[in-house]
């Protein structure tokens, strides 16, 4: 199980689970973008096999748009062809406020 709440306030964040396998991770949850917040929330997930980025996903949720909050997901990650597969997946949370973007530090999840 994974909780990333960078501000500690549950105004945005994304918690789940993941799921490693021999070549890649499954990771099942939602992120979440609370009402008051203006703009959206993006969690990005990067799986690694050592210091090597293998591949890149997003999520998105908006409380005030058609995208909705919160949001769940489901999505393998990972190359079943890469040799030793993928050993961690980094996660970091966004805010958009339509003009920038605020990004809080990475998470790291590390296969055992």
């Amino acid at each position: 199980m994974f909780r990333f709440d960078p501000d500690g306030q549950g105004h945005a964040y994304t918690g789940g689970s993941i799921t490693w396998y021999n070549r890649t991770a499954n990771v099942q949850g939602t992120v979440v973008d609370t009402a008051n917040n203006i703009g959206h929330v993006t969690a990005y997930f990067e799986a690694y096999a050592g210091s090597t980025k293998i591949e890149s996903v997003t999520r998105t949720a908006n409380a005030e748009s058609d995208l909705g909050s919160p949001r769940d997901f489901n999505f393998t990650i990972g190359d079943t062809d890469l040799v030793g597969g993928i050993d961690r997946i980094k996660v970091t949370l966004c805010r958009w406020d339509g003009a920038s973007k605020d990004c809080a530090g990475a998470e790291n999840y590390s296969k055992l």
